[in-house]
């Protein structure tokens, strides 16, 4: 029986081993990528299926060592920013709950967070506020129909304060520009003055354009309201990309030109010197005047 004991305690320990060693390689993958994002998420798809299922449930990571579960979490968070598996939401959540348990927290409540954030899941960050409330974290009111669809093109609009985000529904019946854009973004950025400094561009993009920042990992209200009231550009912030079939708000800047609910022309990876003829073949193409 006390043979069986040390096999059984030594399997364990190697496969603890193991899925401390396999959860590193998707960390490092996101860690260490350089060039092509396209390659690098790829490469994290793969490594993250070395992980099964049944090694994310609770009864096994019990099991593992803070360390090992610290570092679980980390590739779990970095494999659910690229995979569409919003379950895993439900292990990050396992993982730091036995992780409080023994009394470590390190940056595991900032990263659930933002990982609320991602999903629009205002309840649960406002609860993750009020558990852990040492460090501030800004969520302005939400303000949605509490049977908003998920499948509809829209949009949050920034109150002048800051301090309220309202639903809004999109018409992508068009004419109509739909820019991927981020105050945050030095590209986006440098665009948006392209843009600015061009008055037949600049009126046209404040009458056919909706600028949505994807606002992935946290919003600021304010700063954005700030933004708003100071620039020619105003931002919205995205709802959920479920309701975006065939819109990419991964990267920034990108421009979306829509006629009929059908993109018709797209402008992204553009030189800055190259960015008002592109944009004006969009113009063109889908007949704003």
């Amino acid at each position: 029986m006390k043979l069986l004991l040390i096999i059984a305690f030594a399997a364990h320990a190697g496969e603890t081993s193991d899925i401390k060693a396999r959860a590193e390689a998707v960390v490092s993958i996101d860690r260490n990528w350089r060039g092509d994002a396209d390659a690098a998420i790829a490469k994290i798809t793969e490594s993250f299926k070395l992980i099964e299922d049944r090694e994310l449930e609770p009864r096994l990571l019990k099991t593992y060592d803070t360390r090992t579960l610290e570092t679980l979490f980390e590739a779990v968070s970095t494999a659910s920013e690229h995979i569409p598996r919003p379950e895993l939401l439900k292990t990050l959540e396992d993982i730091l709950d036995e992780c409080l348990r023994r009394g470590f927290l390190g940056k595991l409540p900032d990263r659930l967070y933002k990982h609320y954030v991602m999903q629009r899941r205002w309840r649960k960050a406002r609860e993750l506020n009020e558990r852990f409330p040492n460090t501030p974290r800004t969520l302005p009111d939400i303000a949605e129909p509490p049977d908003a669809p998920s499948d509809i093109p829209a949009v949050y609009t920034v109150s002048g304060d800051g301090k309220t985000l309202t639903y809004r529904r999109i018409d992508l019946a068009g004419p109509i520009i739909i820019s991927a854009v981020s105050p945050g973004c030095h590209f986006s950025v440098e665009a948006v003055k392209i843009i600015e400094a061009d008055p037949k561009l600049a009126k046209l993009f404040d009458d056919h354009a909706v600028n949505i920042d994807a606002a992935s990992y946290g919003i600021d209200g304010e700063e954005f309201a700030r933004i708003n009231r100071e620039g020619r550009f105003r931002y919205d912030v995205l709802y959920r990309d479920s309701g975006w079939k065939g819109f990419d708000f991964s990267s920034t800047p990108q421009f979306y030109f829509v006629k009929g609910g059908k993109i018709a022309h797209v402008v992204r990876n553009v030189p800055p010197a190259e960015l008002k003829e592109r944009l004006a073949e969009g113009i063109g193409i889908v007949g704003l005047k």
